[in-house]
């Protein structure tokens, strides 16, 4: 049986970038609100603006950002909430934060009972989720109530 590795990219530190909602109706766009040192950018403060694209001047929320290095993220097709995935497990950190115009909501290792037993290692990580099937939001009558997602210790779902 062939092993296979993972090899682990740190992050790219890219201080502005844009998500756009999977029927493009909506962009997020993450950049720093507060500049520091400008060779530390993991210092520096960020925020997140969602914005109508039919509009660009309308902005519908704008709020925090706990920026981790990596320009990621998923942006709901109504444009209140955008989500943040950790790619590695971490048994004490944050693996998934969702934003929206009101609140800032995070879930653990912990909170989705995801234990470091039998997951699979990157180079220096654990890996928690399942590639082959990516994460999507759950919506029921129109709006959108969570995200549901596989992880290697099975299907979790979250409701905002």
């Amino acid at each position: 049986m062939p092993t296979v590795i993972f090899a682990d990219s740190p992050p790219q530190w890219c201080t502005k970038y844009a998500i756009e909602s999977a029927n493009k109706r909506f962009v997020a766009e993450v950049g720093p609100k507060e500049v520091g040192p400008k060779d530390k950018p993991w210092k520096w403060k960020y925020k997140i603006t969602v914005r109508d694209n039919t509009n660009k001047a309308d902005i519908l929320w704008t709020q925090e950002y706990h920026h981790t290095g990596y320009s990621s993220g998923m942006l709901s097709n109504d444009g209140m909430f955008f989500v943040y995935v950790e790619t590695w497990y971490y048994p004490l950190g944050n693996l998934i934060t969702v934003y929206s115009k009101n609140k800032i909501r995070n879930f653990n290792a912990f909170n989705l009972s995801v234990y470091p037993i039998d997951l699979p290692r990157s180079v220096s990580h654990r890996l928690w989720l399942d590639y082959n099937k990516p994460e999507q939001f759950i919506e029921k009558n129109g709006r959108i109530i969570g995200l549901v997602l596989e992880t290697y210790k099975g299907r979790r779902e979250i409701k905002f």
